[in-house]
């Protein structure tokens, strides 16, 4: 494992802002925060001051006044979303606003298997016999030129809503909601899917023809925020500027939201409402919301999230828990049978410097971005799983730091029948006739790409602290971090020359390692989660570097700071 240790703040740095603690200043400039607005918005999110107009789109105006001519002229709009959770989320922040305006809708969700990513043919003419005048795209849309084409020979407006990236011929739509359009004036430019469905969705309620009160208006948005931050974390986006007040705020109303179906999932997964952070979220909520759509129909988290039924909700939370059990099950065989694969084909440690591409013909292909992504932290190499739907082949992407897995896929471009997404995920469909050629096409690109990247996972450390500043001061200030996830991860520390005074293993199979620390007449107690390893490494007073984490151990009511270790070098 490599470690990034930042570069450290100057004394000039330090003068600048000397009320400070150098630690916190160390991580606020870690994260680019360098003026005194910056880091006031980062570390007091208020969000009448740091949501952005959401007219400064583009084409805002133009979306929100083809939906007041909607509910004037009574028109049928179907609200068409992606089936992950960030898609699901958005589509019923939209289905929220346009019930709220008394706009008529109807939500159309593609089937993951049978229809794939996106807008499609089969979906547009069944919306077409729903007799819809306009289709709403959410987290889907910007790559789909031909349908957009269909819909308007059909008679259907449409209004695309999404934030993936952009092929070079972008659709003729009514109205474009997208922050990273080419001379778009949007300020923000990492909105999730759901958060752009939301922009959307403030535009409507802002808009003087529907005659809401300021206060209300506010209101109506702050009850959408639950819904916003599920999406942004599901969708991983860096949680900095705009997002990082969508999640901090929605983390709040997640804990007190109304949403029958939500209530319910907590019960049901056994999730404490005043405990929720991003981790529960990313963890516990959203793998829920996301199983419809890997195993069946994401229609069962629309209707979860928009039941007004308890009933209803009860029946349906249980069948998402239910159906997130059998994607654990299906996970863990799948990525079984994938390593299975490598290893007949490579030896454990001659793994090639070059994209992996694993396939079977009876993985569900709700679970192959899964089967991807695990592959990917184990090899550190950017993996491609592929299954069969049908008569085609269907499969997904991840990435490593340095490796874009969607520009990967314009390389083999000819081979495929669609593909898209983002630098570290993707998805894609192909003949089977061309699979053979895709993955060499695919080996021979990568091979060249990953020369340029040093392969050895890497673990990114903020700050150089000493075991005397492991203190209930520095855990406090750190809290006032929170929300963490991607662009603000939970801060690593280094701590150099540390003896280690007794140590255990813990746990099954004796997996984790329990340390007793010492430097300068400090004690620590420190877990090391997953590297019961290093027991057989270690000898009384051995020396060691650590990289760790500081968190807090509760139980039975009390409540003591956690050293968790996420490396170790010894020393001597």
């Amino acid at each position: 494992m490599k470690w990034n240790l930042a570069k450290a703040i100057t004394s000039k740095e330090l003068e600048q802002y000397p009320e400070v603690n150098p630690v916190v200043l160390q991580l606020l400039f870690n994260r680019n925060l360098q003026d005194q607005e910056e880091l006031d918005e980062f570390m007091t999110p208020e969000y009448s001051q740091d949501i952005h107009d959401p007219y400064l789109f583009n084409d805002m105006q133009k979306a929100v006044d083809r939906l007041i001519k909607a509910r004037k002229n009574k028109e049928k709009v179907c609200i068409f979303g992606d089936y992950d959770v960030d898609g699901v989320c958005g589509s019923v922040v939209l289905a929220s606003a346009l019930k709220e305006l008394g706009i008529n809708y109807f939500s159309y969700i593609p089937h993951r298997d049978k229809e794939g990513y996106g807008l499609n043919e089969l979906a547009v003419n069944r919306i077409s016999k729903e007799k819809a005048d306009l289709i709403i795209t959410v987290d889907c849309g910007i790559s789909n030129s031909d349908e957009v084409i269909l819909a308007k020979k059909l008679g259907i407006d449409t209004i695309i809503t999404d934030h993936h990236d952009m092929p070079k011929v972008l659709p003729d739509t009514v109205a474009t909601i997208h922050c990273r359009l080419p001379g778009e004036n949007y300020p923000f430019k990492m909105l999730s899917g759901g958060g752009t469905a939301f922009k959307l969705a403030q535009g409507l309620f802002r808009a003087k023809e529907f005659k809401l009160k300021e206060k209300d208006i506010e209101s109506k948005e702050k009850w959408l925020l639950d819904l916003v931050a599920l999406s942004t974390i599901g969708d991983m986006m860096t949680l900095v500027g705009e997002n990082r007040t969508f999640v901090k705020y929605g983390l709040v109303v997640l804990q007190k939201t109304k949403r029958l179906g939500l209530q319910k999932l907590y019960e049901g997964a056994g999730i404490e409402k005043d405990k929720i952070s991003t981790q529960v979220v990313g963890w516990q909520i959203n793998p829920r919301i996301n199983a419809a759509g890997r195993l069946e129909h994401a229609n069962l988290a629309f209707d979860l999230l928009t039941t007004e039924n308890v009933e209803q909700a009860i029946m349906m939370a249980h069948l998402l828990n239910q159906s997130n059990i059998a994607r654990q099950k299906a996970t863990e065989s799948s990525v079984t049978d994938a390593l299975n694969q490598i290893n007949k084909e490579y030896e454990e440690d001659e793994v090639p410097k070059q994209a992996l591409v694993v396939f079977s013909e009876d993985w569900p292909a709700g679970i192959v971005g899964l089967v991807a992504g695990r592959l990917a932290r184990k090899y550190y190499r950017p993996v491609y799983a592929i299954t069969k739907v049908g008569n085609k082949y269907t499969g997904s992407g991840r990435g490593i730091t340095g490796f874009d897995v969607t520009e990967a896929l314009h390389n083999s471009a000819k081979l495929l029948m669609k593909f898209g997404g983002h630098v570290g995920a993707c998805g894609f469909s192909l003949e089977p006739e061309n699979l053979v050629n895709f993955k060499k096409e695919l080996e021979k690109y990568s091979n060249k790409e990953l020369s340029k990247i040093d392969l050895i996972p890497s673990i990114e450390v903020e700050a150089e602290i000493d075991l005397k500043d492991f203190t209930w001061e520095l855990f406090e200030a750190i809290e006032k971090f929170e929300p963490f996830g991607e662009g603000n991860e939970e801060p690593n520390f280094l701590i150099k020359g540390v003896n280690v005074k007794d140590w255990k293993t813990v746990g099954s199979d004796s997996k984790h390692l329990r340390l007793f620390l010492n430097k300068d007449g400090m004690s620590r107690k420190a877990i090391a989660f997953g590297l019961g390893e290093w027991a057989k490494e270690l000898k009384l007073n051995s020396l060691v570097d650590i990289i760790c984490k500081i968190g807090v151990n509760e139980w039975n009511g009390n409540r003591e700071l956690q050293m968790t270790i996420q490396d170790m070098r010894i020393i001597k």
